[in-house]
């Protein structure tokens, strides 16, 4: 099986492109930021290990993690990001690792936004970037989170810079676009892994 990471900047449309990939291709896919949530939401170690570090006024009033909380703390302190990366990161990786083990498929594709900032690289077949212009990031993140732009722009520059993840790109859909422009370019590289997985398929 062809495993395929996804990445991108926050807002480029990396979750709308790995649906339409799985909705029209029936691709699997696996979600690093839905782990996340997952880990947030019932795992009792993670939860104590967060509220050890960040307090109890991480949770919410009905005792579950406030992301909102975390969401803000992270991205005005580096080093409560760090801790967070480190409570988190690794049971993503195992349970990222599980799921894939148990797929049967000629590809899958794996949605890791920090895949660059993580040096992940080498855990997949080929790197699938998503790009679009820093307007559109901008303008989709404060839209669905109701975030303010300077916000917005902040945690673009905590990421990898665009140009960075171009040049390590194994492919690129460019999400600036209209939808049609967009279903062309998934239909294109849809077709591009089944041939890579036929001819992967071939040599062993």
């Amino acid at each position: 099986m062809l495993l395929i990471g996804l990445t991108g900047g926050i807002g480029s449309g990396k979750t709308t492109i790995s649906q339409e990939f799985q909705s029209r291709y029936d691709c699997p896919v696996i979600d690093a930021d839905d782990i996340n949530r997952q880990l947030l939401d019932s795992d009792v170690q993670v939860r104590q290990q967060i509220v050890d570090y960040f307090g109890e006024q991480a949770l919410s009033s009905a005792g579950q993690i406030d992301r909102q909380y975390l969401r803000q703390s992270i991205f005005s302190d580096d080093q409560a990001r760090i801790q967070l990366e480190a409570i988190l990161h690794p049971r993503v990786m195992q349970t990222i690792e599980q799921q894939t083990q148990a797929l049967q498929a000629p590809y899958a594709l794996v949605v890791i936004p920090l895949l660059f900032e993580l040096n992940l690289q080498k855990q997949f077949d080929r790197i699938l970037v998503v790009d679009c212009d820093e307007s559109c990031q901008i303008y989709r993140v404060s839209r669905r989170d109701g975030c303010d732009n300077d916000a917005v722009t902040r945690i673009i520059q905590q990421q990898s810079r665009p140009e960075t993840r171009l040049s390590e790109a194994d492919d690129i859909i460019n999400n600036s676009g209209d939808i049609d422009e967009l279903d062309e370019q998934i239909c294109l590289l849809h077709k591009k892994y089944m041939e890579l997985s036929r001819q992967s398929s071939h040599n062993i």
